[in-house]
């Protein structure tokens, strides 16, 4: 059976609440904090310190500091108001049960909200370097694709200039071959 701590002390403004829990004799590293809206535990064993806050806190900028023995809890007030206690009074065992149910189910929703954010933001990470990496892929592509174009009109033209140049070496054959003819055809009328 865990001992209960009740010799805190707890100051406020109207804006936080400052609780400092001694632990004595135990390591406070070994401590489990559990913190929601309305429920603060701490479970060191063999100590236990729980409070069901008198009014709702903003519990993502709520901090603890452990050390010294100590855990100081700097928790931020959702309302600016000054409290006339630091936890609820008249609370019975069965809406103590309901309060921490509620507190437990509330952290756990927030851890899978979390975690469903984080696969989000690591699929849209995904999917932006894919993007990335298909754009960098198209261009390397596209510049393949105009080296061949380019070597493909390059070899095209040179073609083209050696099927003239053929060209033109059969026609000064031609001629070549017709004047032949015709000074063969000359000598043979001066004969």
């Amino acid at each position: 059976m865990p001992l209960h701590v009740s010799n805190y002390s707890w100051q406020q403004t109207s804006t936080a609440v400052f609780i400092s829990v001694p632990l004595r004799g135990v390591s406070v590293r070994d401590a489990d904090v559990f913190c929601t809206e309305n429920y603060l535990k701490v479970n060191c064993p063999p100590f236990l310190f729980e409070v069901f806050l008198y009014a709702p806190i903003d519990d993502e900028s709520s901090k603890a500091k452990i050390g010294n023995n100590t855990i100081v809890f700097t928790l931020r007030k959702k309302e600016a108001a000054m409290w006339e206690t630091l936890s609820l009074s008249g609370v019975d065992k069965e809406m103590m049960q309901r309060i921490r149910e509620k507190s437990i189910l509330q952290a756990q929703e927030r851890a899978k909200e979390a975690m469903e954010a984080k696969a989000v933001a690591r699929r849209e990470d995904q999917k932006y370097t894919l993007n990335v990496m298909m754009k960098i892929e198209e261009e390397e592509r596209k510049k393949i694709e105009d080296m061949k174009e380019n070597e493909r009109i390059k070899a095209t033209k040179e073609l083209e200039a050696w099927k003239e140049c053929q060209r033109k070496a059969e026609e000064l054959k031609i001629i070549q071959r017709e004047e032949k003819l015709y000074h063969q055809e000359k000598q043979k009328k001066k004969k």
